[in-house]
Formats: structure tokens, C-alpha cells, sequence
């Protein structure tokens, strides 16, 4: 154990978690659409890994899973990462701010996740102005 409590090895797990999530993601959760839409599960891992870790691990895991998004879903580099850093941060800053208990914390900072990726993103393309149909 080391002085903030984790072991050495806690950032090669989640790493090895992140790659994992991204290509279950890519290959098999983009493929089934629930109520119609396609799952995203990257704002959740980076989220729940901020909540759990803070907002130094909950950044660094959201800047390398929104890097590894764009590159293999080859789109404009740099966008998801700038997202997903800021949902890892804000998860971890939650938790270092209010260390919250409540048992739907969970339930909370994962939707709130996904709405503020989903916004986040969609307003970036707009504003590099990507062509892309955008209707409410």
C-alpha cells in the first residue's frame, strides 16, 4: 500500500478494465439498441472509476478511455477525451467534496454521466461544426 491507500498495480487494473469496456463497447453493446438507442458505457466507467479513485485517477482514466474511443471509432481526435476528463474529474471531485454514502449515489452520478457526455459531445461537434443532423 502506498500513501493514498491504493497499491501500485490499481492503475494497470483499471487500465486493463478501460480497454476491456471499450471494445465490449465498440464490438458488442454499440450492436443492440435498447428502447433504440446505443449504449454508451465509457461515461459510466470513467464516472464510477472518479467516485471510487478521485478526480487525478477519474481525469487520467477519462482523458485515456475518450482517447481510445476516438481512435478506434475514428472520429475527431480529442473530443471524447475532453468530455470524458471532465465527467472523470467532477465523479472524483464529488467524492473528495462530500465522500457521499447514500445508496443511490451510484444511480445519480451515472446518469448524470451519461447526460453530461451526451450534451458535452453533441454541443463539441456543433461547434467544430461537423455536419451531423441535429434535431430535438
Amino acid at each position: 500500500m502506498t500513501s493514498s491507500g491504493f497499491s501500485g498495480a490499481l492503475p494497470f487494473r483499471i487500465a486493463a478494465l478501460a480497454v476491456v469496456v471499450v471494445f465490449f463497447q465498440i464490438g458488442v453493446v454499440s450492436e443492440v439498441p435498447v428502447f433504440g438507442v446505443n449504449v454508451d458505457l465509457s461515461p459510466l466507467l470513467v464516472a464510477f472509476v472518479g467516485l471510487l479513485c478521485g478526480s487525478t485517477l477519474g481525469a487520467a482514466t477519462g482523458f485515456a478511455v475518450g482517447l481510445l474511443v476516438d481512435l478506434t471509432l475514428v472520429q475527431t481526435l480529442g473530443v471524447t477525451s475532453l468530455i470524458l476528463t471532465l465527467v472523470g474529474y467532477w465523479s472524483g471531485r464529488l467524492r473528495e467534496l462530500r465522500d457521499p454514502q447514500a445508496t443511490l449515489t451510484p444511480l445519480l452520478v451515472g446518469a448524470s454521466a451519461s447526460a453530461a457526455s451526451l450534451v458535452g459531445y453533441s454541443l463539441m461537434e456543433f461547434l467544430l461544426g461537423v455536419d451531423a443532423p441535429v434535431s430535438l
